[in-house]
């Protein structure tokens, strides 16, 4: 299988969680281009009319403001990291059952060395965005 296939192939089996993730974190950089925005219009509706009603209300939208920014990257983070643990599960599974079929592999290694490889292949085939790390990170998995 080529590289191409196999980038085609698991757009295709996890495209559902993909799209989501990635509309729910285009959300997550609107609202984050929003708020510099949000704080000049704040700036100018509550701060220099020294009201304070207007100026709760700009509290209020700014904390909600901050609560979609934050959980959008959740969401969408989450969504894309589950695509991309579950594409490297199968193509693990996948490569455990062609290294331990009965027919045996040409290769020259031993199965065990056969299967360290190809599960570190696996994990960088997952990888194809590599952008992993930093979301595992930022989660905290």
């Amino acid at each position: 299988m080529s590289t191409g296939e196999l980038l085609r192939r698991a757009v295709r089996r996890h495209r559902g969680r993909m799209i989501a993730g990635v509309l729910v974190l285009s959300l997550h950089q609107a609202t984050e281009a929003a708020v510099p925005v949000a704080i000049g219009v704040f700036v100018d509706r509550a701060v220099s009319t020294g009201r304070v009603e207007p100026l709760l209300w700009c509290v209020l939208m700014m904390v909600v403001l901050f609560a979609v920014l934050s959980n959008a990257w959740k969401t969408g983070a989450r969504q894309v990291v589950w695509a991309i643990e579950y594409e490297t599960h199968l193509l693990r599974l996948e490569i455990a059952q062609r290294v331990l079929d009965p027919r045996g592999h040409r290769t020259g290694l031993r199965s065990g060395e056969l299967l360290s490889i190809a599960t570190s292949d696996a994990e960088k085939a997952a990888l194809v965005g590599g952008f992993k790390g930093s979301l595992q990170h930022r989660l905290g998995f």
